[in-house]
């Protein structure tokens, strides 16, 4: 039986207007878009699933064993790193879920809010380790070769439309697939299932590949 495992991509608490600059540990360039909260939990109005709530619609629709909430590149000073506001997002907005994105919430499933509250609780992790996304697919790798060691395991990374090309690069990369040698991890399957915002301000449109004979996947 093959174990599924779903990766969220962090995003800077920087981006959150709501978070004075002064509160927070991060790099010194990030911030300037301020949507962390069009990014990170989308918008209602189009019921356009940001990375928090794809995450949660993923693991419900694949059965997930483990939830992986990523990054510690940012931090609330003195409390938080991202991944564990992203996993507390996740924890405190019920309602909010069911309110915001009925289409994709409001089955049965999702009646009881402590047993949505039990569940993310028990498949949950949080990786603080990693300062970028590349880093973090390492981090996962660890994680995943110490819980489920030669186990076949799927795993889906989840982050923005115009970032998943580039995270499912990093993921490739961490798990050594397409290097010419055999993979270390022969029951290991890689997925990228994108949110449906972007970051930055920018679209899917943005992302830039060049075609050399390989694709290599730019930063949008």
């Amino acid at each position: 039986m093959t174990t599924k495992v779903v990766h969220c991509s962090g995003y800077s608490l920087a981006g959150d207007p709501r978070i004075s600059r002064d509160k927070l540990q991060c790099i010194s360039t990030e911030g300037k878009h301020r949507d962390w909260e069009y990014v990170c939990w989308g918008d209602p109005n189009t019921g356009a699933l940001g990375r928090i709530p794809m995450t949660l619609w993923l693991a419900r629709h694949v059965d997930a064993n483990l939830l992986i909430w990523s990054t510690g590149s940012s931090r609330i000073i003195g409390s938080d790193y991202e991944a564990t506001v992203f996993l507390n997002r996740a924890l405190q907005s019920f309602a909010e879920l069911k309110r915001d994105f009925p289409d994709r919430f409001g089955d049965d499933w999702w009646s009881s809010e402590a047993l949505y509250r039990d569940w993310i609780r028990a498949i949950s992790t949080t990786e603080i380790t990693s300062q970028r996304t590349s880093d973090s697919f390492i981090e996962a790798r660890k994680i995943i070769d110490d819980r489920f060691d030669s186990k076949p395991v799927t795993l889906y990374s989840v982050s923005s439309a115009n970032h998943a090309p580039r995270t499912f690069r990093d993921e490739l990369i961490a798990f050594e697939y397409g290097t010419g040698s055999q993979s270390p991890r022969q029951k290991m399957t890689l997925c990228a299932v994108a949110a449906e915002t972007c970051y930055g301000g920018g679209t899917i449109r943005d992302v830039q590949v060049d075609d050399l004979g390989k694709y290599l996947m730019r930063r949008s």
